[in-house]
């Protein structure tokens, strides 16, 4: 790779004699020191730390570098990049030269080849030799299902073989289904010309448990449940952020919240996030990259910066409805919570008006609301006022317990849970939900 993502402390950029070369230096020998490679050339990388080795009949063996994603050196431009460039292309050049076994494979975006012109008279055989490998495309991707399906059990085959052509048809129609926005503001669901790979894995593998699980067929009915693409990758989603959650230690509720806000628009389509400052993304960098090497989101260079966005627009669906299933779990959950302690806290109501009665000799009064659903109540017993959290409405009552009137109402924020009164200091302290 010509792209380097290591930072690399105590090396001024400058001192770098060619950033390409170096670039890819590193990606083969990501643990040598970066200042023994700012100055070392491909051929002498090569015959010191890939020496040719040979055969059992002593002949030395072919050698194969293989440069991906090649469009990186039109993506990265350090200040002298017209001259680092050629640099590059004349260091290819001296090592397949003087390094005869050596063999040297570009992979490079189809829409980036045009922009090699002006260097293929440098190189030899000047890229002639060429092979077009193309994305994804519905049929190749039904062959690539049905290809492996031959291995398998004949009585699955056989007996479920209708169920299981119509279960492939149906992911890979699903999987090319992409939104796009054809007016402001107005979107529509439209089929692609291509697959995401790694989306067609993760559906599979989803889908072949359950083929392979006899729980999961209605043998009666003879039919295998359909497999569910969206649930697949809203899995696929939920193990990305799992991964930002545990390494980077970070809310679950924040990592949602930032792949929703900053990946999708408002409209429903892909949008892109700058990767440049730690605080500009508003996610640290090393998190982002947890998220690129899950193959949920994908970075690009333009004009030097760098940045992110979804792995493909498929991934939009189920963002959103992973993130609204789990807001509803959250709420079921609160509410779950409240429930529970509910007669607790009645009881612990009754009790405490019932000892300020016996105490201050307070006759029967009417009852007044407190907020909707009182949780927890505190006593000062030196003032004799009842502090009642309200984490519905975000609001703390308080009470005078000797007159049973309402003093006053406290506004707070992200649902006020526990609180202790000191009635040394007169201070309450309140714990809150989030």
């Amino acid at each position: 790779r010509l792209k380097s993502s290591n930072i690399i402390p105590n090396l001024d950029k400058n001192d770098i004699k060619n950033t390409y070369i170096f670039n890819s230096l590193q990606s083969l020998k990501p643990d040598l020191d970066p200042n023994i490679l700012k100055d070392k050339s491909l051929q002498e990388f090569l015959e010191e730390y890939f020496p040719l080795q040979k055969d059992n009949n002593n002949r030395e063996m072919q050698q194969l570098l293989i440069y991906d994603q090649l469009e990186e050196i039109f993506d990265i431009l350090p200040r002298n990049w017209k001259e680092q460039r050629k640099e590059f292309f004349k260091e290819i050049v001296q090592a397949l030269n003087n390094i005869i076994p050596l063999q040297i494979v570009f992979i490079i975006r189809e829409d980036y080849l045009a922009q090699l012109d002006p260097y293929s008279n440098m190189l030899p055989e000047k890229l002639r030799p060429r092979f077009r490998l193309e994305r994804l495309r519905a049929d190749s991707a039904l062959l690539a299902i049905r290809g492996p399906l031959k291995n398998v059990p004949k009585d699955i085959i056989q007996n479920y073989k209708g169920d299981i052509d119509n279960d492939i048809k149906n992911i890979v129609h699903e999987l090319m289904k992409i939104q796009i926005e054809y007016l402001p503001g107005k979107t529509e669901q439209i089929d692609d010309e291509f697959i995401e790979p790694i989306h067609l894995q993760v559906v599979l593998k989803r889908w072949w448990k359950k083929v392979t699980n006899p729980n999961s067929r209605l043998v009666k009915q003879n039919i295998i449940h359909i497999s569910d693409v969206d649930t697949a990758l809203e899995e696929f989603y939920e193990d990305a952020i799992n991964d930002v959650i545990n390494k980077g230690k970070i809310k679950e509720s924040y990592i949602r919240r930032w792949c929703e806000e900053n990946l999708i628009t408002q409209t429903g389509t892909r949008s892109i996030v700058y990767k440049g400052l730690d605080s500009t993304a508003g996610l640290k960098n090393d998190l982002i990259d947890i998220l690129q090497q899950k193959y949920f989101i994908k970075e690009n260079h333009r004009a030097g910066a760098r940045w992110c966005e979804l792995g493909h627009d498929r991934l939009i669906k189920p963002i959103i409805s992973s993130n609204q299933k789990w807001k509803k779990e959250q709420q079921k959950r609160k509410k779950s919570n409240i429930v529970k302690i509910s007669i607790p806290i009645i009881i612990s109501i009754i009790v405490i008006f019932v000892i300020f009665e016996n105490l201050y000799l307070i006759p029967p009064v009417e009852s007044f609301s407190v907020g909707d659903r009182p949780y927890i109540l505190s006593v000062d017993q030196n003032s004799g006022l009842v502090y009642v959290t309200n984490p519905k409405l975000d609001t703390i009552s308080v009470i005078d317990g000797k007159k049973n009137d309402l003093v006053k109402t406290i506004k707070v924020a992200d649902e006020p849970l526990d609180i202790v009164v000191n009635s040394q200091n007169n201070l309450c302290y309140a714990s809150k939900y989030k």
